[in-house]
């Protein structure tokens, strides 16, 4: 369901419309949806996507293997990310779209069917870090004030919600021109759904997505296929079954390393 239209919500999510489940011999597989709020195109117009249309997209598409995937006899275990792990399967997936052999696939003109050029690639990957420090800065400002209001104590009548903000921001000594990802007022992420005090798990999760590519291209072949099946065992297929840094490092070999997401914010060598 990608494109927007009336009376759909906003954003872009992935939901399990059955899990798996298995009873005597009769095994049930899973039911996965996406969900996204594409722009529809123009009367007669093709139906083309911009980079972080591709980006959800894969990044849905993440979130839809584990959901496919996840094998189990306890369906309170099978498929259970923790919320620091949730996003590790669909922000490794997102590493795919910008590979150039996966962009050549589907990356092409509409009209001649040629692939994206090499130097057209090589500008994208050029523009990746633009502004990164400031998008970061933006990012640990809203994860921090998250734990911000989770971390009150008494309740809070008529609190001035701009005036808190701004005290945190002060407090914190970020810059003047720090821009919250989410103000308070609109932050669906932490007092609506399931990320109460836990906004900094993308980050944790991009630890773990950084350090888990590496392990694929380390191997010389972004779809090693022996990389892939240890990653579909122990983190797509068997989520839950064990504590979260024990499933990983069962597919890794080793506790994640945070050098490979710093050489992807341009911040290492």
């Amino acid at each position: 369901d990608c494109f927007v239209r009336k009376g759909k919500r906003g954003g872009a999510w992935c939901s399990r419309l059955r899990g798996y489940s298995c009873a005597g011999e009769r095994e049930v597989l899973p039911l996965v949806t996406i969900s996204c709020n594409f722009s529809r195109a123009a009367e007669g117009r093709p139906k083309l996507l911009s980079t972080s249309e591709v980006k959800t997209l894969f990044h849905e598409f993440g979130h839809a293997l584990a959901g496919f995937l996840s094998r189990g006899p306890y369906p309170q275990v099978t498929g259970s990310f923790p919320r620091d792990m949730v996003e590790l399967p669909s922000q490794l997936n997102e590493h795919w779209a910008w590979e150039p052999e996966v962009m050549k696939h589907y990356a092409r003109d509409y009209k001649t069917g040629r692939p994206i050029s090499d130097a057209l690639i090589a500008k994208f990957k050029e523009s990746e870090n633009f502004l990164k420090g400031l998008y970061l800065t933006d990012f640990y400002a809203t994860a921090l004030l998250d734990l911000e209001w989770h971390t009150v104590l008494r309740p809070v009548e008529g609190c001035d919600v701009a005036a808190f903000e701004r005290a945190f921001l002060k407090r914190y000594d970020f810059p003047e021109h720090t821009a919250l990802r989410f103000r308070t007022t609109y932050y669906n992420h932490i007092f609506a759904s399931s990320y109460p005090a836990q906004y900094y798990s993308y980050t944790w999760s991009a630890v773990l997505d950084t350090d888990a590519f590496a392990a694929f291209t380390g191997t010389g072949d972004i779809f090693d296929p022996e990389t892939a099946r240890r990653y579909r065992r122990h983190i797509l297929t068997e989520a839950g079954y064990d504590e979260p840094m024990a499933q990983y490092v069962r597919f890794r070999g080793a506790v994640p390393d945070v050098k490979p997401l710093m050489r992807r914010y341009g911040l290492a060598e």
